[in-house]
């Protein structure tokens, strides 16, 4: 009653409606002012491990998922997972302006870029671009371990214990500052498959830390690698190498072997192979054997329905009960059917041989 005696009522009218303006007004500059405080974040990256990787960033308040750059086969799976957010090919980060809306300045939209389970390289032309940063997932100890398919040349190296790394994208590949790193032992039975997924698993719990810490406005570390210490495995040092050198130890061979275990996967780079009497000769799964009565090294010196024991190296050989020859796979119960033989010999020097690489 009192503020109508005070106000006419339509001066009562339009005060209310001033009222409510003003509480719009508000809401919108709070809406507004969040935005501006959550970090604006791209994602590249392959399969479910990014789209774990996501999920979690989903969770987060301060961090808002502003594009996802995935493989171009895995959109479909992609925009049905996350229909609310701009989605891309990998192939066009180079364009990372495509995921930023029209009349936008996308140099000013990105804070940070992050790379997880990523197989393109990310350039400087891109990088410039992102207010922050560019972080990426390297599977593997830096400066020791840059480049391609580290993990399986940590079982090839016999090393006992494997990294996952978080570290800034700049300068050389897998040269940037680091974040921060997990090591954990590697088992004795380990293969190249399930070397990389422990480092996988190793290096989310990582990243929720890191995204966690971006969230709340943390400034992250930059710790300098030093690259004295630096070595680089490149691609084509792993394609090239699935040769099997007979005069190794039988422990050589078998880590040669376990690290291009993938099953039931096929190895992204190499296939251990060696040259037979009857032909193309690809080893799947072996393990080392007693001191061998053997004479030369690549020599068949025992062989049943179950395995094919060859001469190595060293006092040990090595028992193989997976291979393949010519293309066909045989396994236990039936390398008699291989038609190999007791004092075969294996080719120990590389013979020219065509589909013993897998990546280009």
């Amino acid at each position: 009653m009192l503020l109508k005696n005070l106000l006419p009522s339509a001066s009562l009218l339009k005060f209310v409606r001033m009222l409510l303006g003003i509480k719009i007004l508000l809401k919108a500059d709070s809406c507004e002012m969040k935005n501006l405080n959550e970090r604006q974040i791209a994602f590249a990256g392959n399969g479910t491990p990014i789209a774990r990787l996501i999920d979690f960033a989903l969770t987060l308040k301060g961090i808002n998922v502003k594009t996802v750059f995935v493989a171009t086969d895995e959109l479909d799976f992609f925009r049905r997972r996350y229909e609310k957010h701009p989605l891309l090919s990998i192939e066009d980060i180079k364009h990372i302006e495509k995921g930023v809306p029209k009349g936008r300045n996308w140099k000013t939209v990105y804070d940070y870029l992050i790379s997880f389970n990523n197989k393109h390289l990310i350039g400087n032309d891109v990088l410039r671009n992102i207010r922050i940063g560019g972080i990426n997932f390297h599977a593997g100890a830096l400066p020791e371990y840059a480049g391609s398919y580290t993990y399986q040349w940590a079982i090839r190296n016999d090393e006992h214990t494997f990294t996952s790394t978080i570290h800034w994208i700049e300068g050389k590949t897998d040269s940037g500052p680091v974040i921060c790193k997990k090591e954990f032992p590697i088992s004795p039975s380990e293969t190249g498959l399930s070397l990389l997924m422990r480092s996988v698993d190793a290096a989310l719990e990582l990243m929720y830390i890191v995204l966690t810490g971006i969230g709340t406005g943390r400034v992250l570390p930059r710790i300098s690698q030093d690259l004295s210490k630096r070595c680089f495995y490149s691609m084509s040092k792993i394609c090239e190498s699935g040769m099997i050198e007979w005069d190794k130890t039988a422990e050589e061979v078998e880590r040669l072997i376990r690290a291009a275990d993938f099953s039931p996967l096929s190895s992204p780079t190499y296939e251990p192979y060696t040259y037979s009497p009857v032909g193309v000769l690809k080893v799947h799964k072996a393990k080392v054997g007693s001191q061998s009565p053997g004479v030369n090294a690549g020599e068949v010196v025992y062989i049943d329905n179950e395995c094919v024991v060859v001469k190595t190296g060293c006092e040990k050989n090595l028992v193989i009960t997976s291979l393949t020859i010519n293309d066909k796979r045989f396994k236990k119960g039936e390398i008699l059917e291989t038609k190999l033989n007791v004092g075969d010999c294996f080719e120990a020097n590389e013979p020219t041989i065509q589909g013993t690489q897998i990546c280009e």
